[in-house]
């Protein structure tokens, strides 16, 4: 045959060796896109942005993993590109196959290392797995931990709050019980004064009247004097006329507490102070057996 056949007989072969692969391969790529891979398919979006959000929140070691999975289906996805060539033709090894330049030796070296990656996949799958599940009860057990820490904080504010609350309302009720004494101990000291028949030109007994007097009023001067009563203010009362006088509230305060002592105390008060007074006499009146019977002696003798 001559060079020139020989040679347009290697070109057709060629060509159509060439159109034959690139036939198969467009049918491959139409299979795959019809058939994806389930290792390689793509979650939805909002899927997506919360595996994103998981992953950030995920340990080092749980990324390298996911990163050698991703790693592991992508030669997977490459070794796959050749199942269609290989399955068109049943009857050839993929030495007949390289052989044939149906595909050529990286190809069957990936077809070789399939195996191999499906089961490092299952392997790193597994690991993920877990990981994932130990990872999961970890949180678990924080989240728990940290309820039961908010719950005893919470649970000892609210006991805080109650004993403040509680003591709160104790000593309002102390300082209104107290005030309320002092109103009583001045009444009971004025209307004392106006029993005894006390001079009524006394300064102090002026203030205790025309304090008095702006107590019975019944109005906001009622309650502004009984507010500077019970706190004692350092501020001179006045006389029934309005005259300003040299007795304070402070100084009226100090006479109706210390006047309006309740009765028992009294009663042993005088008691007290009448043995006090008593005792003395009683000693100068008895005599001293000794010296009583030294003088009857001294009596018959003479």
């Amino acid at each position: 045959m001559a060079p020139s056949a020989i040679q347009n007989t290697v070109s057709a072969a060629v060509e159509a060796k060439l159109g034959g692969g690139k036939k198969k391969k467009t049918k491959a790529q139409t299979e795959r896109t019809a058939s994806p891979a389930p290792t390689t398919s793509t979650p939805p979006a909002s899927s997506s942005a919360v595996n994103h959000n998981d992953e950030d929140d995920e340990s080092p070691y749980v990324k390298e993993i996911r990163k050698n999975i991703r790693n592991v289906n992508k030669k997977l996805t490459n070794a796959s590109k050749t199942d269609s060539l290989i399955a068109s033709h049943p009857d050839k090894t993929l030495d007949d196959l390289v052989a044939a330049k149906i595909i050529n030796a990286d190809q069957k070296a990936q077809v070789l290392k399939k195996p191999g990656l499906e089961a490092q996949l299952a392997q790193l799958h597994e690991q993920l797995a877990q990981y994932q599940k130990i990872d999961a009860e970890y949180r678990a057990r924080i989240a728990t931990e940290k309820a039961a820490v908010e719950k005893a904080l919470a649970e000892k504010h609210e006991q805080e709050l109650a004993e403040v609350k509680q003591q709160a309302e104790k000593e309002a009720a102390k300082r209104q019980h107290d005030n309320l004494l002092i109103i009583s101990q001045f009444l009971h000291l004025a209307a004392a004064r106006r029993a005894e028949e006390a001079d009524s030109q006394l300064d102090e007994n002026m203030a205790l009247e025309g304090v008095l007097l702006n107590v019975y009023s019944g109005d906001e001067n009622a309650v502004a004097t009984m507010t500077k009563l019970v706190e004692g203010v350092e501020e001179p009362t006045r006389s029934t006329s309005g005259e300003e006088l040299k007795t304070t509230f402070a100084q009226v305060k100090v006479a109706a507490t210390s006047y309006g002592q309740p009765p028992v105390q009294q009663l042993e008060s005088t008691h007290l102070s009448g043995q006090s007074t008593e005792s003395p006499e009683g000693n100068h009146s008895q005599s001293d057996p000794t010296i009583t019977h030294a003088g009857l002696t001294e009596m018959g003798d003479i």
